[in-house]
């Protein structure tokens, strides 16, 4: 990502705006969350420069505990436009409802 990101700026100059976003089943189906239930992949998404993450449907695939959880340790953008009243929002370091971009 940061390579394009590079990339991208050199064809297009400094100004150039880019957003990387992962829309979601990115905790739950993989194998390695079946075991760790999902902390490799937040470790590997904290360190990794993706600009915001969506919820998807497979998330739930993970026991509610886990899936807070893992939420709790994200350091990004989680955007949540879909349930905004859910209990894990109150309180959340990482979840909004939107994005503002100025390109």
């Amino acid at each position: 990502i940061v390579e394009k990101r590079e990339e991208f700026e050199q064809q297009h100059g400094p100004d150039a705006v880019t957003i990387s976003v992962l829309t979601g089943d990115f905790l739950m189906p993989y194998l390695l969350s079946a075991i760790d239930k999902g902390r490799g992949m937040m470790k590997m998404l904290n360190r990794t420069p993706v600009d915001y993450l969506i919820w998807g449907n497979h998330e739930d695939n993970l026991s509610p505990a886990d899936v807070f959880a893992r939420e709790r340790e994200y350091q990004g953008t989680w955007l949540n436009t879909n349930m905004p009243t859910h209990e894990t929002v109150e309180g959340s370091a990482c979840q909004a409802t939107h994005a503002w971009l100025t390109v």
